[in-house]
């Protein structure tokens, strides 16, 4: 069970994280609004408009967005490199981060750039990037709360005025926005690859039906709680690395949401797999009687249904091994009936909680 609530996170978490990081990859359909060119995109889903507009820019790399609770909680442990852009009004409304030096300086001494930021989140955006070349901004809305042409226009407007701000000295990436960035992609990296491992490990540890452990429960709930402990220790080394970064926050959501997690699923499933591999005690092979045998077929979505098989066993080991419900594969459960005389081969872990090395075979 927990192993398969950890599973569900990884999902969840992972698709989270591929919509954070499509923030950074903006392409639109190219369009003329009012003598401006634009890059637009309109997604509608049940009711909820999403709107992104751009326009080509310099090379600033810029994220402003109204400050939440987490960027807060950040901000108080010194993590992320907030810079400011010279008015209190915005400043204290507004999370701006940026890794170029350069950066601060335009914005502190272009009072037009400043002007269009603070039109951009008036018209009530989510979030401004600039990054690539580009300058955009997204909206999300109810779609009964947002004419899509009408703010597309007068966005338009506040963002060539942006882009039309950015200095010339701002050329091309500077030397600090590589460091971080390098940096940052190391971390993901590594998200991504504790990711791909843990559902990996898992399907593969699910996918057979034995070895099977009998009340395992404790010891994978205290693998989770170790691994989390780990993990977390781990996460706060990750996030003193890179603290001083403008990407600290959005990397370090995804080192908690896809890496953690991902650890996590991977210490719950080595603890299993160690507790087999590691067992150096002798197994013990016994002939009892099989209780129920029985199958349950669950209804889902599109017609769909799946059958489970498991088999009721008495108390094993002298009593070590309490009388359990097991599960069987297809052929294993058409094998057996009720009241039949088994042979199981039993084993104690090497962390203490025994398991079955097979199915149970029915007696000639």
């Amino acid at each position: 069970m927990v192993i398969f609530f950890g599973i569900v996170a990884l999902l969840v978490s992972t698709w989270l994280m591929l919509r954070l990081r499509r923030e950074r990859a903006f392409r639109g359909e190219r369009l003329e609004l009012h003598g401006y060119v634009v890059e637009r995109t309109v997604r509608t889903h049940k009711g909820r408009t999403t709107l992104s507009l751009g326009v080509a820019s310099g090379n600033a790399e810029l994220s402003v967005k109204p400050e939440d609770a987490f960027a807060r909680f950040l901000k108080t442990l010194n993590i992320g490199r907030d810079v400011t852009c010279g008015d209190r009004r915005l400043d204290e409304r507004l999370l701006f981060e940026s890794d170029d030096p350069r950066v601060v300086l335009w914005l502190k001494s272009a009072s037009e750039a400043r002007e269009a930021i603070g039109a951009v989140f008036n018209l009530g955006a989510a979030r401004l990037m600039a990054h690539g070349g580009r300058i955009w901004a997204t909206f999300n809305a109810k779609t009964s709360e947002i004419d899509v042409d009408v703010v597309s226009v007068q966005l338009a407007v506040a963002l060539h005025k942006l882009a039309a701000s950015v200095p010339g000295t701002i050329s091309g990436p500077h030397e600090r926005s590589v460091f971080h960035a390098g940096r940052a992609l190391f971390l993901l990296a590594l998200s991504g690859g504790l990711g791909i491992s843990a559902a990996v490990m898992f399907f593969a540890h699910v996918a057979p039906k034995y070895p099977q452990h009998v009340q395992g429960f404790g010891m994978y709930a205290a693998a989770s709680l170790i691994s989390l402990l780990i993990g977390a220790a781990l996460w706060w080394l990750a996030a003193q690395w890179i603290k001083d970064s403008a990407r600290a926050r959005p990397v370090l959501i995804d080192l908690a949401l896809i890496g953690l997690t991902s650890f996590v699923v991977i210490g719950t499933v080595s603890a299993g797999n160690l507790n087999v591999l590691l067992a150096s005690g002798p197994s013990m092979v016994e002939e009892v009687t099989a209780g129920a045998l029985i199958r349950r077929e669950s209804r889902r979505k599109r017609r769909r249904s799946s059958t489970s098989y498991h088999i009721e066993l008495p108390a094993l080991q002298d009593g070590k091994v309490l009388a359990n419900r097991y599960a069987l594969s297809a052929s294993d459960y058409a094998a057996l009936h009720t009241g039949a005389r088994v042979r199981v081969e039993s084993q104690r872990g090497f962390f203490g909680p025994y398991f079955l090395l097979r199915a149970p075979q029915k007696v000639d």
